[in-house]
């Protein structure tokens, strides 16, 4: 399955040294040359520059041919995903709560960072808590409540 990807996803997979799982569990990753300018930007975390300027070969860049009219308040990143991963019926996946709220009224399937996490611990490719716990250790926000429920949710979905 081919995936399209916003700036967040990827920025907290490379900083938890998580990153590799997407192509195990996706094959091929899409990054919009938008979320590429945003994982490149001066205030990005220099692991996070480093690994988009020396991309491993199942990702590729691909702008969408036509930009989907959306909510003004989405960033270019996400205009992109959201428009490449409906030109190509692809999977998306986006953290950004305003840009979900959208994607839930289409057809798109989407995931965010923690849905990632989930499926890769379903598919035993991480641990969960210590996932978790790498997460917790960057910016990504997540509480105390939410961080349980997520760790309850993937052990209910390991077979």
């Amino acid at each position: 399955m081919i995936v399209v990807s916003d700036s967040g996803p990827v920025h907290y997979l490379v900083l938890t040294d998580l990153i590799n799982i997407l192509e195990t569990l996706y094959g091929e990753l899409l990054i919009p040359s938008a979320v590429v300018a945003e994982l490149s930007h001066d205030s990005t975390p220099s692991a996070v520059k480093s690994w988009i300027s020396n991309a491993p070969t199942w990702v590729s860049v691909r702008s969408p041919k036509k930009l989907m009219v959306l909510p003004d308040h989405l960033g270019a990143g996400e205009i992109e995903a959201i428009s490449l991963a409906i030109e190509l019926n692809a999977g998306l996946l986006i953290d950004d709560l305003d840009a979900r709220k959208f994607v839930a009224g289409t057809s798109l399937v989407y995931s965010g960072m923690l849905g990632v996490l989930i499926e890769a611990h379903s598919q035993n490719l991480v641990n969960i808590e210590s996932s978790i716990s790498r997460l917790r250790q960057t910016t990504f926000r997540i509480s105390d409540a939410l961080a349980h429920q997520v760790i309850e949710m993937a052990r209910m979905k390991t077979p």
